[in-house]
């Protein structure tokens, strides 16, 4: 019985996990939109700020 009302609900539990599935499609896209590069210069392997005023051939010294 548990078996049998476990298979019967297949096909409701598609359209929930359709449904969900869609959700996570919308937010995902729509968070990266919003997010798109304001976390550029989080990960780096410097200890000091990175800044984006820092030009090749400058001293990076006095950027600490």
């Amino acid at each position: 019985m548990v078996v049998d009302g476990a298979l019967e609900a297949i096909p409701q539990l598609m359209a929930v996990l359709v449904l969900v599935l869609f959700s996570f499609l919308l937010f995902g896209i729509m968070g990266v939109q919003l997010f798109a590069g304001l976390f550029h210069a989080r990960c780096r392997l410097t200890p000091y700020p990175v800044t984006f005023a820092w030009l090749p051939g400058l001293n990076y010294s006095d950027y600490r």
